[in-house]
């Protein structure tokens, strides 16, 4: 026999849907996005001014213009994830946004591309997804339902603007900023990759030193031959 605490549990767990919400896609769940955005642009300005940067332009082949091309599009990217966390406070106290995006967002058949859907457990004091499939038709129209009894036809239009206003813009940033940190890991692989190749490059040449005894007895040495071999192969940037 189920206990009280246990009954209450259950109750619970069955009326999560009566609070859903896109679980990637909440004010909080991009106001956070947004921060940690930003901190990351700012990491990569701070590399390229700092200790990494000759790595980085390394990467690049010394190209000190397009380095800084690659810092002023983090730090405007920066500056766009700064201004749209404000534009978010200012239209939550002004539009009532905070009240209605949730709701709004759970009927924009989005969930399956920001996590899914997941529902208020008040006995858990948490969010919980909604993997059932009828669980998740109540939830949406649960959120319909509340819409169309909190808001008018024009509010709803008003709102409606507004929500798509805040899902187009943050889509936006993070597409600009996962394309800037593709760039950057690319960059980053190129440059371990160098790295790599100059450190072997250097064992080589430190065998064929050996061998060939500060190169005066270059003919009978397979390391020194096989350095040769690399230098011919090598572009000549690699001399510049």
């Amino acid at each position: 026999m189920m206990t009280a605490e246990e009954k209450r549990a259950e109750k619970a767990k069955a009326l999560r849907y009566k609070k859903p919400i896109v679980t990637g896609l909440t004010l909080e769940a991009i106001k956070d996005r947004l921060y940690e955005m930003q901190g990351e642009c700012y990491d990569v300005q701070y590399a390229i001014d700092g200790d990494d940067g000759d790595e980085i332009l390394s990467a690049m082949l010394g190209d000190e213009e397009e380095a800084y091309q690659f810092k002023m599009a983090f730090s405007d990217l920066s500056a766009e994830c700064e201004r749209f966390r404000e534009d978010l406070e200012d239209w939550e106290w002004q539009d009532y946004l905070g009240e209605y995006y949730d709701l709004f967002m759970v009927n924009g058949n989005v969930a399956d591309e920001f996590g899914g859907l997941a529902g208020w457990d008040s006995f858990e004091g948490d969010y919980f997804g909604l993997q059932d499939g009828y669980i998740e038709g109540y939830a949406l129209k649960e959120a319909h339902e509340k819409l169309k009894k909190a808001l008018t036809k024009d509010k709803i239009l008003d709102m409606f603007r507004l929500c798509m206003k805040v899902f187009t813009q943050y889509v936006g940033i993070t597409y600009r900023y996962d394309c800037l940190k593709a760039s950057m890991d690319i960059l980053r692989q190129k440059n371990s990759e160098h790295l790599k190749s100059v450190k072997a490059l250097n064992q080589i040449y430190d065998q064929a030193d050996r061998e060939t005894r500060g190169f005066q007895f270059c003919w009978n040495s397979q390391a020194y031959d096989k350095l040769a071999s690399i230098i011919d192969a090598m572009p000549r940037e690699a001399f510049l």
